[in-house]
């Protein structure tokens, strides 16, 4: 979680080669939703877009939850329904953003 580490919004735009500080916002609102849940460790939730991190999460027991635009929703855990309803939080959050 990158902006949480740096608290930079154009250091994590570059990073993540956004064009626009909007896409960064999305992914700054994500972050605050999965630390803001107290940083749970029973479930560990990735977003990938491009095929090959989604085939890389895949291989290492993440599990398809949701999808929002280009954005693929992963998540990991012991508790599918705890995974899914964090999941759909943060889905629903980043629906407010746009």
């Amino acid at each position: 979680m990158l902006y949480h580490q740096t608290k930079d919004p154009y250091y994590v735009m570059h990073f993540l080669g956004h064009k626009s500080l909007k896409s960064t916002e999305i992914y700054i609102n994500i972050e605050h939703t999965l630390f803001e849940a107290g940083a749970n460790d029973e479930f560990t939730v990735k977003i990938a877009e491009k095929p090959e991190e989604i085939k890389e999460h895949l291989e290492v027991g993440f599990e398809y939850v949701c999808q929002k635009d280009t954005l693929i929703f992963l998540g990991k855990e012991n508790d599918n329904e705890t995974r899914n309803n964090a999941v759909v939080e943060v889905f629903q959050n980043v629906a407010e953003v746009r």
